[in-house]
């Protein structure tokens, strides 16, 4: 008998229960034997024990092997529940199921001390189920009522847990729904048989052009040498790992000296190795990462670096969503290049010497007799690191006609009579859009004149989003695998979808009776906002407004707005695929920048009004902001007219950027307000 608790205080209402049953069945202990859980000798229990005349025994703090038997099928059932989920590929949250199925064939079959079930011992009658069942094994069940003529006549179900040998539960793999139904009306599917091969899922095969493949859970990356080691891969990140300490020999990075001739009182610099799995697009891993950087956070500012020379130079996502659009409007081709240990290319300077200490191979040795060296070459890791790289990377592209814009620092141009190039930087990684195949082959050449350069085609898979190009020449960039992930961390990966991304007239004011969060979930209520910041900034417009106002009681999270983030989850779960389609202009039709703006009024905890802006190309957005205005507006008018001078600000640097990128607005920019004042 298993009796699943939300909280420690239902042991009051459940301990009656089950000695009620007992007593039935003339199966009451005389002792019984429990940890040191105070629910168990609560006034309330310790009464409950005597009017049955129960001999009431507690173990020992700390040794709970007094209670063997009990600890002993405990383990067992949790053991055989973690297996049940990892077979079936299903998150945490499933593991009440995963835990009644290990208790019900732990019943039904015959133990080796007595030879019998446990379940032929209780009931005096042999289980005789009529078949062991997999949890999570797919099959159907037989839908019963008045049915139309072409309605189905069956549903697709995943087998849970069985109730009694002639019983079981099983939840519609559409509606997540569970049903009891018999045992025998279940009809597993055979292994050459796909449920998912119905005629509807085949025609939408058909008519979707490339579609996104299912994304499959994945192995975490390593996060230490350490924990790289009990990998089963371990020989392949052995040889990742020792690459790269090579490579800074080999490009003589660091110049090893012996330890009589570092300064004394000098602060030695540790580097430090991260791991990652290089995946394409439908998951599969191609490549194993091992990357060195210095440990910037023990560098001293002033004495180490310049606190105000320290820059990140990264493509602003806005920039590269508006050079996918300027792709697939003019239906130019678009390529990915990877420069192979970026940083290691550029000189580090000498006026700020730094003392790298030695870091041991991935076996602990070490392969040089000193214990640091003198930094020559540039290094990830350190502040001033890609400040170094983007100014030698911005003087070898300015030499071979290469030109950067002014609205964004990382966007590169060339005009001339080939065509246009256009090329967007984000570290060490490329997204070049050229009006002709001839150049990105003229870039390649510029580029492998100083660098290693990995030329991979296509990107399919960029900043972690997905883009498709379609037969027609448009761009889908979406991201799958991350809303995926999301969905997974925090258990709702099967949970029934919602049709808005916020539940109606949600508020985001705290009331006395909504209780805050205690500090475990305010922690995770912050972690998921900041996976979900990224997906909204990215791809996903329609969740930014709802991710935006999240954020907002952030430090302060309620109850409520835990159940409004839950809400959000389901949402996604219903959209995993969604994102931007930058469709191919008509003849007939110039591509053009359209501007909207909105706003509320005082819909705030602090009375502050909240400012919506997009911004299309060609009808497919490609920046999007929707924020708290500064201000405390004081009304409608003045709310409308402070988002419609932010909107004003942003489409004045998107045509810059245009402008900048040899693409120009031609004509003013519509700005779109929905208040006649304002107006």
């Amino acid at each position: 008998m298993l009796y699943f608790l939300k909280t420690r205080s239902e042991v009051r209402t459940v301990m009656p229960q089950f000695f009620a049953l007992l007593k039935q069945r003339n199966r009451l202990p005389r002792i019984y034997r429990t940890d040191n859980a105070l629910e168990f000798k609560s006034n309330h229990a310790l009464q409950t024990y005597a009017s049955l005349g129960i001999q009431y025994d507690n173990n020992t703090p700390h040794q709970p092997q007094e209670n063997s038997i009990a600890e002993r099928i405990n383990q067992t059932l949790m053991n055989a529940a973690r297996a049940n989920l990892h077979h079936a590929n299903l998150p945490e949250a499933y593991w009440e199921d995963a835990v009644r199925d290990a208790a019900y064939k732990y019943n039904v079959i015959p133990h080796h001390t007595t030879g019998q079930a446990p379940y032929t011992l209780w009931h005096a009658k042999q289980a005789q189920p009529k078949q062991y069942l997999i949890f999570g094994q797919l099959g159907t069940i037989p839908i019963y009522g008045n049915k139309k003529k072409l309605e189905p006549r069956s549903r697709t179900v995943r087998y849970m847990y069985s109730n009694t040998p002639q019983s079981i539960t099983v939840q519609d793999t559409h509606t997540h729904k569970y049903h009891i139904t018999r045992t025998q009306d279940f009809r597993p599917y055979t292994k050459t048989r796909d449920p998912t091969a119905s005629t509807a899922a085949i025609l939408r095969t058909a008519a979707a052009p490339r579609p996104t493949p299912k994304t499959q859970l994945t192995t975490p990356d390593p996060r230490t040498r350490q924990e790289a080691r009990t990998y089963p891969d371990a020989t392949q990140w052995a040889r990742a790992h020792d690459t790269e300490l090579d490579k800074l020999d080999s490009t003589e990075t660091i110049r090893w000296i012996p330890d009589a001739q570092i300064p004394k009182d000098e602060k030695l610099i540790p580097l430090t190795m991260t791991f990652r799995y290089i995946r394409d697009h439908t998951g599969t891993v191609i490549e194993r990462k091992a990357r060195c950087a210095a440990r910037g956070d023990r560098m001293t500012p002033g004495t180490h670096y310049d606190p105000d020379k320290v820059t990140t130079y990264m493509a602003d996502k806005t920039t590269v969503r508006l050079l996918l659009a300027i792709a697939a409007t003019h239906n130019w081709t678009l390529e990915h290049m990877d420069i192979s240990s970026a940083y290691l290319h550029e000189t580090f300077p000498q006026d700020t010497p730094i003392y790298i200490k030695q870091h041991p191979r991935f076996d602990g040795t070490l392969k040089h007799p000193c214990k640091a060296g003198l930094l020559i070459r540039n290094i990830y890791g350190t502040p001033q690191a890609s400040r170094i790289y983007h100014n030698g990377l911005s003087k070898h592209l300015t030499s071979h006609g290469y030109k950067p814009t002014q609205a964004d620092p990382c966007l590169f141009y060339k005009k001339s009579d080939k065509g246009l190039t256009l090329v967007a930087v984000n570290m060490d990684d490329f997204l070049s859009v050229a009006s002709s195949k001839a150049l990105q082959d003229e870039l390649h050449t510029a580029l492998t004149a100083k660098y290693k350069i990995k030329r991979l085609g296509f990107p399919e898979k960029y900043l972690k989003w997905h883009i498709q190009r379609l037969d027609t020449g448009a761009i889908h960039i979406s991201q799958p695998t991350a809303t995926r992930t999301i969905l997974t961390k925090t258990g709702m990966l099967s949970s029934n979808a919602k049709r808005t991304p916020l539940p109606p007239k949600a508020t985001f004011t705290y009331t006395p009776e909504d209780p805050l969060l205690d500090q475990q979930q305010s922690f995770l209520y912050r972690q998921t906002i900041g996976d979900l910041r990224y997906l909204a900034d990215s791809t996903r417009p329609d969740i930014h407004p709802a991710v935006s106002m999240l954020a907002s009681v952030m430090h302060k999270p309620a109850q409520t707005h835990k159940n409004h983030l839950r809400w959000l989850m389901r949402y996604l779960r219903g959209t995993e695929n969604h994102g931007i389609l930058f469709q191919v202009h008509t003849p007939t039709a110039r591509p053009s920048l359209r501007t909207y703006s909105d706003s509320d009024f005082a819909n705030d905890h602090a009375r502050r009004s909240r400012t919506g802006i997009v911004h299309l190309f060609n009808n497919a957005p490609v920046s999007w902001t929707s924020a708290r205005q500064s201000v405390v507006a004081d009304s409608t008018c003045e709310a409308e007219y402070l988002a419609a001078t932010a909107a004003t600000q942003q489409a004045h640097w998107l045509r810059r950027l245009l402008d900048d990128a040899h693409t120009p607005e031609t004509q003013p920019t519509p700005l779109f307000v929905d208040n006649k004042a304002t107006i």
